[in-house]
């Protein structure tokens, strides 16, 4: 019997244990941008954080459709705009302290980030999440939904 199953059991413990080394400790958040989440509708977008400063409608989102983007002050949104199920916000870049990312915003020390999100990596469900420190300060944070 263990010649039927032992090369089998074997192998799989190598490779538990090879999981094992090579696992990594992510941090799954779900950053909100002054209330709104991945996925929110151009409409309340705009309701929420008013008429953007400027708003381009070129290019396409990575996996097709077309692409909307939306720039406030300090603040780059995208979104998938078009075809017959819309995703909505998929891309945010947020580098001014007017906009609160899940509470904290920019100038926040790396302490009040790590209490929020932890210690990283990060990344969002199906996404990403990106956190620049300059002395130990927030400067910028990019997250973006992988819809394809």
């Amino acid at each position: 019997m263990f010649q039927k199953y032992g090369t089998a059991l074997c192998f799989f413990c190598i490779l538990l244990a090879a999981s094992g080394l090579n696992a990594q400790n992510v941090d799954i958040i779900a950053p909100r941008l002054n209330g709104l989440e991945i996925g929110a509708t151009y409409s309340a977008i705009v309701k929420k954080l008013g008429k953007p400063v400027s708003e381009v409608r070129r290019g396409e989102v990575p996996c097709g459709g077309p692409m909307r983007t939306l720039r406030y002050k300090g603040l780059i949104l995208r979104l998938e705009s078009g075809g017959i199920d819309p995703l909505g916000l998929y891309s945010v870049e947020v580098t001014s302290p007017e906009w609160s990312i899940s509470g904290l915003h920019i100038g926040a020390s790396r302490s009040q980030v790590v209490a929020k999100f932890g210690r990283g990596p990060h990344f969002i469900i199906d996404g990403y999440a990106h956190l620049y420190f300059e002395r130990n300060r927030l400067v910028k944070m990019r997250w973006e939904f992988n819809f394809c």
